[in-house]
């Protein structure tokens, strides 16, 4: 069964802060290449439409600019036939009741890549790609990480020391 992104709403629901030990972010191997883009842009034939019910949930992001502007995002990593699919769901607050909005943003072949590295570097991946082209800045909080135990590894990656 899938588990669902929790929007902590209070508190209490917020995650315990805790020390970690410093984590290296794997590497590609060797000529892989990932593809990477905004849901329905990638330009690869046939992908699903739909998230596996096997899809790994592997963190939630937010970025809390004002009370009004503010983004939340959970992101799924699924094996499809030939490669990882990195999905997104943009939490759609506009609508009630509340709703998630799922695509596939990042993919890469399977072919020599592990589930774990796909996970990491699939995300680094994307959250540089909306670096570059959307100028987004380094999240705020950070959810969930329990597979994805290199969090931090991927935020200083792709945005550097957070001094």
């Amino acid at each position: 069964m899938i588990k669902d992104p929790v929007v902590p709403l209070s508190p209490s629901l917020l995650p315990q802060q805790r020390l970690y030990e410093v984590k290296a972010l794997p590497t590609w191997p060797s000529g892989v290449k990932p593809i990477v883009g905004y849901p329905g842009e990638l330009g690869v034939p046939d992908l699903p439409k739909r998230r596996s019910r096997n899809a790994i949930y592997l963190c939630q992001a937010e970025w809390a600019w004002t009370p009004h502007h503010n983004r939340l995002a959970a992101y799924y990593l699924s094996r499809g036939r030939r490669q990882w699919l990195l999905w997104l769901g943009d939490h759609n607050d506009g609508t009630i009741p509340w709703s998630w909005e799922w695509g596939i943003v990042a993919l890469v072949s399977h072919k020599g890549v592990e589930e774990r590295t796909a996970a990491s570097l699939l995300l680094a991946a994307y959250w540089a790609f909306q670096r570059d082209d959307s100028d987004l800045d380094r999240y705020h909080w950070l959810n969930d990480t329990a597979y994805l135990d290199v969090g931090e590894a991927i935020a200083r990656a792709v945005w550097g020391d957070d001094d």
